[in-house]
């Protein structure tokens, strides 16, 4: 498929075509060592396991935003600790640019589009302890007010 395009891109673009007829050569005739011509701009990125938490982190939060507005009594939760903080930008980059790409690129979690994704301090070992105890409970359908209590001090805690 690769081949195929740098086929057209030679014809689209005759400035370019000597190059582009290289990398057809490349990948028609199998040189991995030269791929990396093409992929250099390609970041590494998080891997499948990476992308799914950081989308079940999102779910969590959705999860407790739901849930929390289908209480009767909210008066022993703070709303805003349902609101979700974002990933670290320094430290997380990799989570925080996932997360806005699934927000503002994405047909998910659109209710997140208009926030800021970036926490400002490392937050993933929180959300990872939060999401054993949302693990434990999200097939209930809706979590009660001491579940989503305790889900958000799994995030304090060690």
């Amino acid at each position: 498929m690769l081949a195929n395009q740098f086929k057209i891109l030679e014809a689209l673009d005759p400035k370019q075509a000597e190059r582009y007829r290289r990398l057809q050569t490349i990948f028609e005739e199998g040189y991995p060592l030269e791929y990396g011509e093409v992929f250099t701009n390609i970041a590494d990125g998080l891997s499948h396991d990476g992308c799914s938490e950081v989308v079940d982190i999102l779910q969590m939060y959705r999860d407790l935003k739901w849930s929390f507005d289908k209480l009767s009594d909210r008066s022993s939760i703070d709303a805003d600790d349902i609101d979700f903080p974002g990933f670290d930008g320094n430290n997380e980059s990799e989570q925080m640019a996932y997360a806005e790409f699934v927000v503002q690129r994405g047909d998910r979690f659109a209710e997140l589009g208009d926030q800021n994704l970036n926490s400002h301090y490392p937050s993933i070992d929180g959300y990872r302890r939060m999401l054993a105890v949302w693990r434990r409970f999200r097939k209930s359908g809706g979590l009660s007010s001491p579940q989503i209590a305790e889900i958000l001090a799994a995030r304090a805690a060690p």
